[in-house]
């Protein structure tokens, strides 16, 4: 059996916290924070660009693996505030959606409690503008195919 979630959502809305709780031993998990930890970054977000450049290449190499995977389970957690973004995404993986949305004044409290950037605020806002906008109900969310993760005390 073959099962691919795309888990996505704003930043700091408990994406990869849910996919922790939800994954089990042998599931492929690619998540981009901790692929550039795995490259050497020494912080867990935020992190230099060689770093990010070297998670983005990996993350790229393993979502094809996921293209051609015939059997196991993967968690894919991206971003993708823009629907066209995260549909293409999700057809090209062959996945099911699930949305983390605690809602952006929440993302945002923890983004000042946990010390982030103030570009990360930024960053949440154009989130939320490019996902609820005009063209939020995209085929699948229209379709019913999106589960939803609601505010969890605690998501990171």
């Amino acid at each position: 059996m073959r099962q691919v979630i795309l888990v996505y959502g704003p930043p700091l809305a408990g994406k990869s916290t849910w996919v922790r709780q939800h994954a089990r031993p042998g599931d492929m998990v690619i998540d981009f924070d901790a692929l550039a930890v795995e490259a050497g970054s020494p912080r867990t977000h935020d992190h230099e660009r060689r770093f990010r450049t070297a998670a983005s290449s990996r993350r790229m190499e393993l979502e094809r693996h996921v293209e051609r995977m015939k059997h196991g389970r993967a968690f894919v957690i991206r971003t993708l505030g823009d629907p066209a973004e995260r549909d293409a995404a999700a057809d090209r993986l062959g996945a099911e959606l699930h949305l983390c949305d605690p809602g952006g004044a929440v993302c945002i409290e923890r983004a000042h409690a946990a010390g982030r950037p103030p570009e990360v605020d930024e960053v949440i806002v154009r989130w939320y503008a490019q996902h609820w906008g005009a063209r939020a109900l995209s085929r699948r969310a229209r379709g019913g195919r999106i589960s939803r993760v609601h505010d969890h005390p605690g998501l990171s």
